[in-house]
């Protein structure tokens, strides 16, 4: 048996852990039409050992007893260093763990936006001075399959090492090393589901022709303008030129809040309601001042979630967080996305149909302008929402 034959392919996330662990290097990822990539299996190759399916977190969450972790501890945070605060998605206190773990000799693997080739994926840095690439959101799915084996390697000299990413990609990571090491730290995030690489480059390519300019940098969440309503999609170009909107109003930040073109296996999340072996879950803290009106700021203010012993030591040693331990409850109550997966909308397939045929300018006019009819369905949902809970 293989992955192929016994996972569907809308519960594969496309972690890419059946790739490292085929000792016959029969697997490979390959992108379908939506954007996304999926294992692809030289059949001529494959012995059927079944070590695919081992480290498959999807196989296993399917098939072994249903583990829960529940939180240890909850908190209200921030790195106390503005500059780092005012780079970071919210609060900084990703920047703080990674910190804490250099300074002792570590190795940090996170997500970084390679802007030459609009594209994410997972690398390691040994250098604060490099912090700042794995620092902020990035909304698109992230290669990391390429380092489980280096993170291995790391973790058998005994260095400490700290890994960042979503859920799914932690319980790849830990079906990939088959035991545990107290000198691992895993960090993951509060999810809404994962952008379609190949959308993503495809409206890459839309604004660099539409500004007649090659892209040098781009932020999803630029608080130059505060951290509230998520901050701003900014892109700079060669050009000197500049593009910055309200994320949720902008056409690629609408299309992922909306979940129009996330991965499907997202919309019925198997990570959810704390499956996820992480050690930290981190978060943005909407909604802090109902629970903490002392803390009302638009500086950003992070969300952790303590779930294990290790995770516990490592937060208690950073000595650049400021914090306000929250319960468990209060942030499971205000932050919904960690029990519920993101919503299917009803234009996601006739999006996907068109991708394959139309040009981004017509699907951005289509699917992903917000119009006023569209911002006043939202607001009035959010509102209902807000209501029934």
């Amino acid at each position: 048996m293989n992955v192929r034959c016994t996972v569907q392919k809308d519960m594969c996330s496309g972690c890419g852990a059946c790739t490292s662990a085929c000792s016959a290097n029969c697997i490979s990822m390959s992108y379908d039409r939506e954007g996304f990539l999926y294992p692809s299996i030289d059949a001529s190759r494959c012995s059927d050992c079944g070590a695919c399916l081992n480290v498959c977190p999807a196989y296993a969450v399917h098939s072994m007893p249903d583990i829960r972790y529940r939180p240890i501890s909850a908190y209200a945070a921030w790195h106390t260093n503005e500059q780092i605060r005012k780079e970071s998605s919210s609060g900084g206190v990703f920047s703080a763990l990674s910190q804490e773990v250099l300074r002792n000799g570590g190795i940090i693997f996170g997500a970084a936006l390679k802007i030459s080739h609009m594209h994410v994926e997972h690398c390691g840095i040994e250098h604060e001075s490099a912090l700042g690439k794995l620092r902020g959101s990035k909304y698109v799915q992230s290669r990391a399959e390429h380092l489980f084996p280096d993170v291995k390697k790391q973790l058998l000299t005994g260095r400490k090492v700290l890994f960042s990413g979503t859920p799914c990609q932690i319980a790849a990571l830990r079906a990939y090393l088959n035991k545990g090491y107290d000198h691992l730290i895993c960090c993951d995030f509060v999810c809404a589901g994962v952008a379609s690489p190949g959308v993503f480059r495809s409206y890459g390519a839309f604004l660099e022709k539409s500004f007649g300019s090659q892209i040098i940098s781009l932020e999803f969440r630029d608080k130059s303008r505060g951290w509230k309503n998520n901050g701003l999609f900014t892109v700079r170009f060669q050009s000197g030129k500049t593009y910055s909107r309200l994320l949720r109003r902008e056409p690629f930040g609408y299309g992922y809040v909306r979940g129009i073109f996330s991965r499907p296996v997202c919309y019925r999340c198997w990570m959810k309601n704390f499956r996820s072996p992480a050690d930290i879950t981190l978060g943005d803290f909407w909604g802090v001042e109902k629970l903490f009106p002392a803390l009302k700021d638009d500086r950003g203010i992070s969300m952790v979630l303590i779930l294990s012993e290790n995770g516990k030591k490592l937060f208690d040693r950073c000595g650049c967080v400021e914090k306000v331990e929250s319960r468990v409850d209060d942030i499971i109550r205000v932050k919904k996305k960690l029990i519920h997966s993101v919503p299917s909308p009803k234009e996601r397939t006739d999006f996907f149909n068109e991708y394959e045929t139309r040009n981004m300018h017509y699907l951005v006019k289509r699917y992903l302008h917000k119009t006023w009819g569209k911002m006043i369905r939202d607001r009035c949902m959010r509102i209902l929402k807000r209501r029934t809970t």
